[in-house]
């Protein structure tokens, strides 16, 4: 292979990357140690940021008329430096030959996919791309092929699933992931194949639209973030595995948080459900512009064989220590709600009385967009 292959997996608080190696039968992993660069370490990060109200950002975004404010402009810049900054670290450990590069980062993309176009939690960067080609031109790191487009990290967790030696969602015909740490990724797999959720938007909607029972969306209630950001009356400083083992010595505050992360989760998880079963939603959206979900999609009565929970999730998942206040929370709650739906799904996810055993399934993997990012990039290149 003539070039280097570079999967970057960019956040609300930071950037991560590392250099990819592919099999014979395309089976990817990680050839070096993982780089990172979080933003408030940049120089010229406003840790007073404030994004603009979402519902603006989507209205300038469908008009196209973005109106970056100077607090965007600035704090965009530091976005991209970060991500040159990683981008050298990961080019050091193999100079010479160019660089294939692949970049997830969250929000709505630029109509020609390299700049952001509207952003939750950052600033909105609409020519994210081209500052950061210019900025590796200036630091002599060549480029094998321009950066084709800035892919939405959600989708690479997909992918990294999928291709990955490690990956949890290999096996299995339809396959649902739902990936918490900062925010929310949802990323699936439907009769075999990957079907970005951005293709799918006219009968299934992502985490960050949709409204739990106390009317936030669910990347606010169950995200690592709005668990820390519910806890800092507390302890301004908790992250949020320390309020999970708050919540297992029996401290009320982070209790009460864990039992609304809990009903939450449960929440979204039977809604996914649901809509692949029965059409539609039980939720509302948080854009009340948002165009209903069709109820007769084309893969309506379907089943999901696997929920794979992954990044921070998936690793609180997998600790033994939290099952009597998490685990089997959620497979408690999830069995009567899915009792709901018409009898003849019933068999299909519970087994006298229990959730199937293998339904709710960890992934450690939890570089799968760093991983994702950089197959994107080859298989694209490679057309494959």
């Amino acid at each position: 292979m003539n070039y280097t292959i570079l999967g970057l997996d960019g956040g609300a608080t930071k950037i991560r990357g590392a250099v990819l190696e592919c099999t014979s039968s395309h089976e990817f992993f990680c050839s070096s140690s993982i780089e990172e660069m979080v933003y408030r370490n940049c120089e010229g990060y406003n840790k007073e940021f404030q994004s603009v109200p979402i519902l603006l950002q989507l209205e300038q975004f469908r008009g196209n008329q973005i109106v970056l404010t100077p607090e965007e402009k600035t704090q965009g810049e530091v976005f991209v430096n970060a991500a040159l900054y990683v981008i050298d670290a990961l080019y050091k450990k193999y100079p010479g030959k160019p660089c294939l590069i692949g970049i997830g980062m969250p929000g709505l993309k630029t109509n020609d996919g390299r700049g952001i176009g509207a952003m939750a939690n950052g600033p909105r960067i609409p020519e994210y791309a081209k500052s950061l080609e210019e900025k590796l031109e200036k630091r002599g790191i060549p480029l094998f092929a321009p950066i084709a487009n800035l892919g939405s990290d959600a989708d690479y967790c997909g992918i990294g699933e999928v291709y990955s030696t490690q990956g949890q969602m290999r096996d299995g015909q339809n396959v649902y992931y739902l990936g918490i740490g900062t925010g929310v990724a949802d990323a699936m797999k439907i009769q075999g194949q990957l079907l970005p959720f951005d293709k799918a938007k006219p009968w299934i909607a992502k985490s960050w639209e949709m409204l739990g029972k106390e009317g936030k969306t669910f990347e606010k209630k169950i995200s690592m973030f709005a668990i820390e950001e519910a806890y800092k009356t507390v302890d301004p400083c908790a992250h949020a595995g320390h309020v999970f083992d708050l919540a297992l010595q029996g401290e009320a505050k982070a209790k009460e948080i864990l039992e609304s992360v809990v009903s939450h989760i449960v929440h979204l998880l039977y809604d996914r459900i649901y809509t692949l079963a029965v059409g539609g939603t039980t939720t509302q959206f948080a854009d009340a512009k948002r165009a209903a979900l069709i109820p007769n999609h084309p893969y309506a009565g379907l089943s999901w064989e696997k929920i794979v929970l992954g990044q921070r999730i998936g690793n609180l998942w997998l600790k033994k220590e939290y099952k009597a206040i998490f685990q089997n929370q959620v497979c408690k709650s999830l069995e009567k709600s899915i009792l709901s739906l018409p009898e003849k799904f019933h068999s299909l996810y519970v087994k006298e009385g229990n959730l199937l055993e293998n339904l709710l399934v960890a992934s450690p993997l939890d570089i799968a967009p760093v991983l994702g990012a950089g197959i994107s990039a080859y298989l694209a290149l490679e057309n494959l």
